[in-house]
């Protein structure tokens, strides 16, 4: 195992067990233990999980340690990997990116110029065996982590489907092999998008007990505004909004453009007068050019200047991070906003 110097074993951790697929149902055989190892000093940091059964080495990091993954023998160069977009605001929903590549560092630098979604999180899946893991082990595994993530459907998965792999068609039990040790590695390492949801045991509303005399009840919060901008926009908003008690509000300094914003009930207005920029970014998705386009066919812009449009009316929106988008014309996330 290349992974062996004295400061990292004295932070390896066994974190978890990975079953063997070919032991019997409901047997309690003893299972390969996986090890953990965090190569950063922070809690979330650049990290890797090992498993003796298996020779794939799986690291995960945020965008800013994924160099010291690719210190690492095995992630160098011939990797699988997946751009991780965790999507934890409000309205936001989780988004991967899979890939693979046989010049990690080069790729990088293209998705660093253009990136396909907003990047947190890296996952680069590699092996020790490099003598027998070459381009058709990764366009294997791209193929399998598109799937199984599609099939568990906790993540919106970016990028069109592959194409069946060779590997896939020759060595299919092989093949599955390495999904099956990916999910429990990825688990390890706190990815669980490969997983489908289980169960879910919904809280259940007691009725209130019966009061001898009517007591009058005012609620502390008005019940929320069912949400009716599931995408596009809206210009029929509920009236008195920002009157609420549960409302919030958000300013944007980005750039030059200005932008203020009310969530309430569900919904997410930004508000006329806020600034756009007038021409597309790198990255931005397909749909969110579509909408910015039809802003302007629509009247509900007009262009001030020669990089700016100005927001003539109030507009209903699916979420801040999608006000975000419209506004910047790419995709960055809800993290550019303060709140007041």
């Amino acid at each position: 195992m290349p992974i062996a110097n004295t400061t990292r074993l004295a932070r390896t951790k066994t974190v978890a067990t990975a079953a063997v697929p070919d032991r019997p149902a409901g047997s309690r055989t003893a299972r390969p233990a996986l090890s953990f190892i965090s190569l950063s000093e922070r809690p979330d940091g650049a990290r890797l999980v090992l498993s003796p059964c298996s020779p794939l080495v799986v690291g995960i990091a945020p965008l800013d340690e994924l160099a010291l993954l690719r210190n690492e023998t095995a992630l160098a160069r011939l990797v699988a990997y997946s751009l991780i977009h965790r999507g934890e605001a409000l309205g936001e929903c989780p988004e991967l990116r899979p890939g693979e590549t046989v010049l990690m560092p080069a790729r990088m630098a293209r998705h660093r110029a253009r990136p396909p979604l907003p990047i947190e999180e890296v996952v680069l899946i590699g092996s020790n065996d490099l003598q027998h893991f070459g381009e058709s082990a990764l366009l294997a595994l791209q193929e399998a982590l598109h799937r199984q993530a599609r099939r568990a459907g906790r993540a919106r998965v970016v990028g069109g489907e592959p194409q069946q792999a060779w590997l896939t068609t020759v060595e299919p039990v092989l093949v599955a092999r390495w999904l099956h040790d990916l999910r429990f590695m990825l688990m390890a390492l706190g990815c669980p998008y490969l997983e489908p949801r289980r169960a879910v045991l919904q809280p259940r509303a007691e009725p209130l007990p019966l009061l001898r005399a009517p007591v009058a009840l005012t609620p502390l919060v008005p019940a929320p505004v069912p949400v009716s901008v599931p995408s596009g926009y809206a210009l029929d908003l509920p009236d008195g909004l920002a009157a609420r008690a549960d409302a919030r509000r958000y300013s944007l300094d980005w750039r030059g453009l200005r932008a203020s914003a009310v969530v309430a009930g569900g919904w997410t207005v930004l508000k006329a007068g806020s600034q756009l920029i007038a021409d597309d970014r790198g990255g931005i998705q397909a749909c969110l050019s579509r909408k910015r386009r039809t802003l302007q066919e629509a009247g509900l812009v007009r262009r001030v200047g020669r990089t700016r449009l100005r927001l003539l009316r109030d507009l209903g929106l699916p979420s801040l991070v999608n006000a975000t988008r419209v506004i910047t014309g790419g995709n960055e996330s809800d993290g550019l906003w303060t709140e007041h």
